[in-house]
């Protein structure tokens, strides 16, 4: 995810940060930002600005708080502030059990850049209290990207070494504002209307907010949509990148494989393999790379697909066939063509599933291959192509349903993750 431009949903500050506006002379903000940072745009675009606003001394970030039970958020925000060079901030995670676990980007993210734990497992509860309990009185802004869960959680909480207050207490002493941004679905308890803070305590969480809210604890849910280059060196200018904590600019990542580059070490791998496309085919296809016309280069391919794998920005997926047909000759492999449509930008890894109810035993073997030039994941472009290895043991028609998985949760509704095969299998030659 990180490295793409994306239409980011990010919190607009009443002082100005995002904007410009803010005075030189004003204070920085202290800000604790809490986010469901995981499998959307927006909380990932508002840390990012944020981390700017504090490399430019507008902001002070006293911690970054994951709001659901997906295991990698925490992790993820570790590397990122890592990443801005920030490496010793507070981060803390929700420990509530089963609450909307996603399985999104931030596990790529921590597995690609450092950070202390990669399970959230190892890093604190939300840090509310004790971090409110080391700032002044009414000068903290709670930046909130998705549900509510942890701020409900702190109102709650009752006194303890960190505060003799209630939750209650404790945030009408610490807290100036809370700045929320959420979804549109308001069945799904995330949606925050501008609400009035008196308003009557029903199911959802916004609304249990509200009414323990204090008086003077302001909320706000103004969206501001704006395009931004986000993540690794390309977050900020080249001029103006945060240093790490030594203080030089963070060491630029690995280029992205461009598509051409991506194609041209697939046919090199199906040479290798003895199963070349067509001379015909080869040729568009090396006209449309040397020309970095990405657009020839799927026109040339658009025969060779066996299956076309798309994800959709929530990182479901489903499988729809492709032209290419399926020919096996027993115990020997075949290497076909998968075309991935990925519209989350993530660098998912991609798992082959064969299910085969023909026979007690699958005669089936199913792989995508891991060589020096092509892996099972993903680089992020939009439209990029893997290879799906499929071998079978056994000669005449048999019907396989393939699925691909990229990660746990990311099926489609309807089962249209998997599609069923007709392989016609022949003996070998004798």
């Amino acid at each position: 995810m990180l490295g793409y431009y994306r239409t980011w949903l990010v919190v607009v500050f009443s002082s100005g940060l995002v904007t410009g506006t803010c005075q030189a002379a004003a204070p920085p903000a202290n800000i604790i930002f809490d986010s469901d940072l995981d499998h959307d745009c927006d909380g990932i675009g508002a840390l990012f600005l944020l981390h700017g606003a504090v490399q430019r001394g507008e902001v002070k970030l006293l911690a970054t708080i994951g709001c659901t039970s997906t295991d990698e958020i925490a992790p993820c925000l570790d590397a990122i502030s890592t990443w801005s060079g920030r490496p010793e901030n507070p981060w803390g995670t929700l420990k509530d059990k089963g609450y909307l676990d996603h399985k999104g980007f931030s596990a790529g993210i921590a597995k690609r850049y450092p950070c202390k734990f990669s399970s959230g497992k190892n890093y604190p509860d939300a840090t509310y209290r004790r971090t409110l309990a080391n700032e002044a009185d009414d000068s903290v802004m709670i930046v909130k990207v998705g549900p509510l869960r942890n701020i409900a959680n702190l109102l709650k909480s009752k006194p303890d070494d960190a505060s003799p207050l209630d939750g209650t207490g404790h945030v009408a002493m610490k807290v100036k504002r809370l700045e929320a941004v959420t979804t549109n679905d308001a069945n799904e308890g995330l949606r925050i209307a501008t609400v009035e803070l008196n308003e009557a305590i029903d199911s959802r969480p916004e609304a249990a907010v509200s009414k323990a809210a204090p008086g003077d604890f302001e909320m706000s849910t103004r969206l501001v949509s704006l395009s931004r280059n986000v993540g690794g060196p390309n977050a900020y200018p080249a001029d103006n990148r945060p240093p790490n904590a030594s203080g030089a600019a963070p060491a630029a990542t690995e280029p992205m494989p461009t598509l051409a580059e991506t194609v041209q070490s697939i046919d090199a791998v199906l040479v290798e393999q003895k199963q070349p496309w067509p001379d015909a085919v080869r040729a568009k296809v090396e006209n449309a790379r040397e020309k970095a016309d990405d657009a020839a280069l799927h026109r040339a391919l658009a025969d060779e697909v066996f299956l076309t794998v798309q994800i959709n920005p929530e990182g479901r997926v489903k499988v729809q066939p492709g032209p290419a047909p399926a020919p096996l000759i027993v115990g020997q492999p075949k290497t076909f063509l998968l075309k991935i449509e990925n519209g989350s930008g993530g660098q998912q890894t991609l798992t082959p599933i064969g299910t085969y109810t023909g026979a007690a035993k699958n005669p089936f073997r199913l792989a995508i291959p891991r060589t020096s030039e092509v892996e099972p994941r993903l680089v992020g472009l939009a439209v990029e192509y893997r290879l799906l290895t499929v071998e079978c043991s056994d000669s005449g028609a048999h019907e396989l349903t393939i699925s691909i998985s990229a990660g746990q949760g990311t099926q489609d509704l309807g089962f249209r993750a998997e599609v069923p095969v007709l392989f016609r299998v022949t003996a070998r030659p004798k």
